[in-house]
């Protein structure tokens, strides 16, 4: 009877598993997108400013989890906007934003000083990194949606627990009393 029992239990542990990993993959978690900042002026003289610019994508409405300057050489002051249609947003006030789907133009700028020595090499290299945003019931005050990173874990323990608890329905031990009327 105990062999029973334990095979009985492995089977609702085993159910619970695959429940809770079959729930787990069927949550997406939100995909990343990085934009590189990069650009290499070579040598710009005194007073003078250089501007690249790049277009990018955004296929899905996303925020911008992170947007900085990783690598700056020369004296310059450097600046980048993400630019839509109709407004730009400096690189400093990005982090957080909400940005809709659509397209976008990078704009990158440097100001040389002019007491900077000539000829010194002027080039940055930075990044913004977008996440996607799932629009989920679960919000904050704010409106600010969840996104997937944190709910696969809620979907993984619904997911072991119905099909858990399935299987303990199905393999429980009948009473004596339901086996008469049967």
């Amino acid at each position: 009877m105990s062999g029973l029992r334990a095979t009985r239990i492995a089977t609702v542990g085993l159910a619970a598993v695959i429940g809770g990993t079959v729930g787990a993959a069927s949550m997406t978690a939100a995909t990343a997108v990085t934009v590189p900042l990069d650009a290499d002026f070579g040598i710009v003289l005194p007073g003078a400013t250089a501007q690249s610019s790049k277009d990018v994508t955004v296929p899905k409405a996303s925020f911008v989890a992170q947007a900085e300057w990783l690598d700056v050489s020369g004296a310059g002051v450097w600046d980048a906007d993400l630019c839509s249609v109709s407004r730009c947003t400096p690189l400093e006030m990005l982090a957080g934003a909400s940005i809709p789907a659509g397209d976008y133009r990078v704009v990158i700028e440097v100001t040389m000083p002019m007491d900077a020595s000539a000829g010194a090499h002027t080039a940055a290299r930075g990044h913004i990194s977008l996440m996607e945003s799932i629009e989920l019931p679960l919000t904050d005050d704010s409106g600010l949606a969840a996104t997937g990173g944190t709910l696969p874990w809620f979907a993984a323990l619904a997911g072991a627990a119905a099909v858990g608890g399935g299987a303990a329905l199905v393999l429980r031990r009948r009473r004596p009393r339901e086996e008469k009327t049967r």
